[in-house]
């Protein structure tokens, strides 16, 4: 899996954007819109917990979860 960059500075002060060090998806189906959650821990040691939603692109034929904060794009896991 591949971690998506997001950052939210467009309209806002620009701020140093935390690293991701870890992803870990809870009860994940490669299913279109299935919810599922995402277990995310941050170089700082801090731990989050998003609720994520299973997308396909079809164009690129990939799979992504997207968490808001995190996205990740699934490179053939199931």
């Amino acid at each position: 899996m591949n971690i998506i960059p997001k950052s939210w500075s467009k309209r806002r002060a620009h701020t140093k954007d935390p690293v991701v060090v870890d992803v870990r998806l809870e009860n994940y189906k490669q299913q279109y819109n299935h919810i599922c959650k995402m277990h995310v821990t941050y170089e700082h040691g801090n731990k989050a917990t998003y609720i994520a939603r299973v997308i396909y692109n079809e164009p690129k034929e990939e799979w992504i979860v997207d968490g808001g904060h995190v996205a990740i794009i699934m490179n053939g896991e199931k």
